[in-house]
């Protein structure tokens, strides 16, 4: 199981609702996804039984095997996953699936919201070769993230410098063999080469 806290989908198979549990017939909502990551999914299938308003019956996950896949509005394949393996009980099957796909990155970028909607579909396929969908609805959105790779952060005390001001403020220096920096356009309106030679600092203008 991940360290990370799945989202467990639990499908009354005979409603194709997504519920709270087996013991809670409840409808469940999918929290929000965020684009880039990898989201651990638990899923459990379920069907009406003798007492359906208060327990709902587990088939044995080892019956079938699953299909999730994400899908825009507009029919495209946004995230897509097939391998999943049974817990210990046999009651769950177990796996995650990336939202790091050009798909969604496409989608999102598009997106004047900072986030889009996807249709959830799951399909089982029992051992007999029976496939059914047991769930399909618009129910899931993913949202832009806001954080990557190159995301810096300035301390509470600091102030972040610009490229603008960091070249408003500082002498811009060449990266010659001999060390030296230039000062454009001094307080005189001339441009200065300073360097050394000899164990002394020379000044020459630039011309």
């Amino acid at each position: 199981m991940s360290a990370v806290a799945p989202i467990t989908l639990y499908v009354n198979a005979d409603d194709q609702i997504l519920v709270r549990s087996a013991s809670n017939p409840a409808a469940y909502t999918i929290p929000t996804m965020f684009q880039g990551d990898t989201v651990p999914l638990e899923f459990q299938l379920l069907y009406r039984g003798e007492q359906a308003a208060t327990q709902l019956v587990t088939v044995p996950s080892t019956g079938y095997s699953l299909q999730v896949i994400l899908v825009s509005t507009s029919g495209t394949t946004l995230a897509y996953q097939n391998t999943f393996t049974d817990d210990s009980s046999y009651t769950l099957k177990i796996g995650s699936i990336a939202l790091n796909t050009a798909a969604i990155d496409t989608a999102i970028s598009a997106s004047t919201t900072g986030q889009i909607t996807a249709y959830l579909q799951i399909k089982v396929t029992y051992t007999d070769g029976t496939t059914r969908t047991v769930y399909f609805q618009p129910t899931v959105t993913i949202q832009k993230t806001y954080l990557t790779a190159s995301t810096t952060a300035v301390p509470p005390s600091e102030t972040a410098a610009t490229e603008s001001w960091v070249q408003s403020t500082f002498l811009p220096r060449s990266a010659t063999s001999g060390g030296d920096f230039k000062i454009w356009r001094g307080d005189d309106g001339l441009d200065y080469r300073v360097y050394i030679s000899g164990g002394m600092m020379k000044i020459d203008q630039i011309t």
